[in-house]
């Protein structure tokens, strides 16, 4: 085999590779998609308007129990799993009250679809985020609301958890 023949194969046999790789590759990331599921457009605007009035709500509800109770009883079976109803509201209260009222608030995203989420019992869940400005602190907030789509006839998104951290700001 001369000098020429040598390259040519071994340019193929590359070529070869890096091809079985990237099917390779691709089969194994379609794999990992059919553990969660498929999120629409209009599914991710309806949990999008759910996210929207959670936090409505959780913005309005400062200490009141009762408000806290209503959204308690209102989310998933997810959140009813992970909470009492007492843990729940302090947890909220813990969270929400210090950062004091709400400025502003802006739409960020939905990730998902997910089937399993740390600490949270298998289901149907997305992740809508927002970046929340409020009136102690100064600084931009990230919150995150998961839901979980309800299995049965009204296939509804429900509350099951609320986080929020301040956004790392870079130094000038």
């Amino acid at each position: 085999m001369n000098y020429a023949t040598l390259k040519s194969f071994q340019a193929t046999a590359l070529t070869a590779f890096c091809l079985g790789f990237t099917l390779f590759a691709g089969f194994a990331a379609a794999a990992d998609s059919s553990t969660g599921f498929k999120v629409g457009l209009s599914q991710r605007n309806e949990a999008r308007a759910t996210a929207e009035n959670v936090l409505k709500q959780l913005d309005q509800a400062g200490q009141n129990k009762k408000v806290l109770s209503d959204v308690f009883s209102n989310g998933a079976d997810a959140l009813s799993a992970r909470y009492s109803n007492q843990s729940f509201a302090a947890r909220i209260v813990q969270a929400k009250v210090p950062l004091g009222i709400m400025i502003s608030r802006k739409y960020h995203g939905v990730d998902g679809g997910f089937t399993s989420l740390p600490n949270i019992i298998p289901g149907n869940y997305v992740i809508v985020k927002f970046d929340t400005d409020y009136g102690h602190g100064g600084n931009t907030y990230t919150e995150q609301v998961t839901l979980q789509l309800t299995p049965g006839t009204d296939n509804s998104w429900k509350y099951v958890e609320y986080y929020s951290a301040p956004e790392v700001q870079n130094p000038k």
